[in-house]
């Protein structure tokens, strides 16, 4: 008997071994199954004309995925992005349909696949796809996966990291002179990576480029038959962590003669002629060819500060026009389009060359590593706000689940924390890296076999829960934008003081990215290039105080990202930066306001003039007593408060609700001690932990105990007056 699945795969129900159908094959089963499904002889109705329209597979003119709040729209529906990370080339090929139904029956329904180019390319231009190591037996797992009826994230590099040696690439690769990155005195850029080093590859390297193309191009006839509608893979990602292969100081790369090429295209591009460049930049050049980039750090003036700005935003131009050659190199092979492209941007993006506004306009649906522990709930909290207000789905690319071994220990809480402190401010899908367990990890959800671990366990309960509340469609309202400046970023980038140690380091450490950076204020008032970091705080404070939601929107981000917006908090000096004064012109438009300061801006990153509109107050909120003015001016948007207010200890709420009200309340405790936090409550309710399985009970206020860098997920119920035996044994306070 064979079973065939709704995208023309099938398999002998015998022996479990997929095969491919070729369209008689197709056609002959579907007409069984038509005939088997027919009502007999006077029955009613047309049942096997539903099965038959269910089972049918979208002609590509038809096939489309798009991207919602909740998830993917494939085909017209709408499904939840959980995904968890299979290493297929590492596991057993006989544990692949074990694993798979373990993810399946954990609630995932996307497999996330990375393809390493070193393990498949044994050789210069010797491939293996199964045909000796079985576990290389890639077409076979896509078969498996698409007979399992689970979509496929498909991750073809050519950088994957997954704790592989040379990050997957092959080692002729990064041998080869004319592959690599060089530093400003053109020496090779090295990376001290687990298990052994190497020089990294350079993003300009014509060659390098050209090695990606035959790859994409080989890993293409294996895939391709695979491809969204008739087969699995609905997302491919291009590249993986695109920082430079974290050699991302501005001073560290790319100095080989393609990248001063790039450099000098760049300037052309800007400035149309060598004249309007000498104009602006002071400094006169009879051709392109004078200029030289900036090797170190030199600037003293505010003029002189431009030279070094445009390398900045060069090398991010660089590495974006990389990304988006290689998304229609994917393309031009049948590997993108109608298929999706993904990018997960690795942690520290406080200091990283490119943040999400910025790669949603490289691919479809950009995501964040998330690897934190929970101590570090406050970054979680960061970064999930900055890809929700950047975004159109904020998606975990890489929700860590364990890891490494050669990084700090990871507990099982610390992964669950992150994940629910995620899901609190705004996450709406994620990919469990690690699922499947494997060597070189500790701590995956299931062992090889897709049986579940203790934390395959915990997370299994949450998505259980997520599944019955339908969490992933619920939204989190937030009025406030806090817009981060592109142009002080740089700025923050160029002046960092650690050489080769990238202030996305420090970032990751716990200290701010732009602490390491020079103090000169370059004929300012301020110091810009840390003040601003210090305004953004002190204003997701202020709104954390008067428990106003907000999200983080980069300035480069698209102007939809604010639609929804009511007002916009702004640091602004006499330097400007060109995207938030877009940002800000578009808010005004539409009948919203902004608050900025402490200046209002001059000029541009080109030191020209910048026409700003007129803010509703210009502060600085570094200083206290600005901020009764600032809450004043915030008044307007009272009327979205969601609710359920906090008194008592430190301890913040975040309110998810649909069209019919709050349903989820997640409290979360950023601090190492436990406390209490007492709610105001709308209306009589209990409140039931997902987790735990504790309900509380109150009718007007209701006190909680959160325990130390916990959130908590609760489950909002009408109440009752019977009161359970689970809820007299729960801790909690009711008025």
């Amino acid at each position: 008997m064979l079973i065939c699945n709704v995208r023309g795969n099938a398999h002998d129900s015998a022996n479990g071994i997929p095969r491919t159908l070729n369209k008689r094959d197709c056609a002959a089963m579907i007409v069984e199954r038509i005939l088997l499904l027919a009502p007999a002889p006077g029955a009613g109705g047309h049942s096997f004309l539903l099965c038959f329209a269910a089972m049918s597979t979208p002609s590509p003119s038809d096939a489309k995925i798009g991207v919602t709040h909740a998830g993917l729209l494939i085909d017209g529906q709408a499904v939840p992005l959980l995904a968890g990370a299979l290493h297929y080339f590492r596991i057993p090929k006989a544990h692949w349909r074990d694993a798979l139904l373990g993810m399946r029956d954990l609630g995932l329904r996307f497999v996330d696949i990375y393809t390493p180019w070193a393990v498949h390319e044994t050789e210069p231009g010797q491939y293996d796809f199964g045909q000796q190591d079985e576990r290389k037996d890639l077409a076979a797992l896509l078969s498996l996966a698409d007979s399992l009826e689970m979509r496929v994230i498909l991750r073809p590099g050519p950088h994957i990291n997954a704790e592989l040696t040379r990050f997957g690439i092959p080692q002729w690769i990064v041998d080869d002179e004319a592959c690599i990155a060089l530093g400003p005195g053109g020496e090779p850029v090295p990376l001290l990576a687990p298990p052994r080093g190497f020089a990294v590859p350079s993003y300009a390297s014509h060659k390098f480029r050209d090695h990606v193309q035959h790859w994409f191009s080989t890993l293409a006839d294996v895939v391709r038959p695979y491809m969204y509608p008739a087969g699995p893979i609905a997302l491919v990602q291009v590249d993986n962590e695109a920082a430079f292969y974290f050699r991302d100081s501005v001073y560290d790369q790319d100095y080989r003669q393609e990248a001063l090429v790039a450099y000098e295209d760049f300037l052309k591009a800007r400035y149309r002629t060598p004249q309007h460049y000498a104009e602006v930049h002071g400094t006169p050049i009879a051709r392109w060819s004078d200029i030289e980039p900036p090797r170190h750090f030199e600037a003293q003036t505010r003029r002189q500060l431009v030279r070094h700005l445009d390398w900045v935003e060069s090398q991010e131009h660089l590495l974006a026009k990389t990304l988006g050659e290689m998304a229609t190199d994917l393309t031009a092979q049948g590997l993108a389009g109608p298929a999706l492209t993904t990018h997960n941007i690795p942690m520290g993006d406080a200091g990283q060359p490119l943040g999400p506004g910025a790669f949603s306009r490289i691919v479809d649906l950009p995501g964040a590593d998330f690897y934190e522990r929970r101590s570090r709930l406050a970054s979680v909290k960061r970064r999930t706000l900055r890809l929700t207000g950047s975004v159109a789905l904020p998606f975990a690319a890489e929700a860590g689940v364990g890891g490494p071994p050669w990084l700090p220990a990871r507990t099982e809480e610390d992964s669950l924390q992150v994940l629910l402190c995620g899901l609190a401010y705004g996450l709406r899908g994620f990919n469990l890296y690690m699922a499947v367990d494997r060597d070189r990890w500790y701590g995956a959800a299931l062992d090889r076999r897709g049986e579940r671990t203790s934390m395959g366990k915990r997370v299994g309960q949450l998505l259980s829960a997520c599944r019955e509340l339908s969490f992933f469609e619920l939204r989190r309202r937030a009025p406030v934008g806090l817009i981060i400046p592109r142009t002080y970023q740089r700025l923050a980038r160029a002046t960092h003081t650690l050489g080769a140690i990238s202030p996305a380091l420090l970032d990751v450490s716990g200290i701010e990215a732009v602490a390491a950076c020079r103090q000169d204020r370059f004929g300012f008032n301020y110091t810009i290039q840390q003040h601003f970091a210090a305004w953004l705080d002190a204003a997701a404070a202020l709104l954390t105080q008067a428990q106003i939601p907000y999200v983080y929107v980069d300035s480069d981000a698209h102007p939809d990202r604010i639609a929804h917006l009511k007002t916009l908090l702004i640091p602004t000096y006499a330097l400007g930066d060109a995207g938030a004064c877009h940002l800000a012109q578009a808010c005004v438009a539409r009948g919203g306001t902004f608050i900025c300061g402490p200046e209002t801006p001059e000029f541009d990153a080109r030191m020209q003039p910048l026409t700003w509109p007129t803010a509703t107050c210009t502060v600085d909120l570094t200083q206290s007593h600005t901020h009764d003015q600032a809450l004043a001016a915030l008044t307007s948007i009272s009327e979205l408060d969601p609710g359920f207010r906090v008194t008592g200890a430190d301890i913040e709420r975040s309110v998810h609700e649909d069209q019919n009200g709050p349903k989820v309340l997640f409290l979360t405790n950023f601090h190492s001690h436990d406390g209490d936090a007492r709610l105001r409550l709308p209306h009589p309710m209990r409140l039931l932990d997902v987790l735990s399985g504790v309900t509380y009970k109150g009718n007007t206020h209701v006190t909680i105990t959160v325990p130390g860098y916990t959130c908590m997920m609760l489950r909002i119920r009408p109440a009752r007056s019977e009161r359970s035996t689970q809820e007299r044994q729960g801790m909690h306070h009711a008025e």
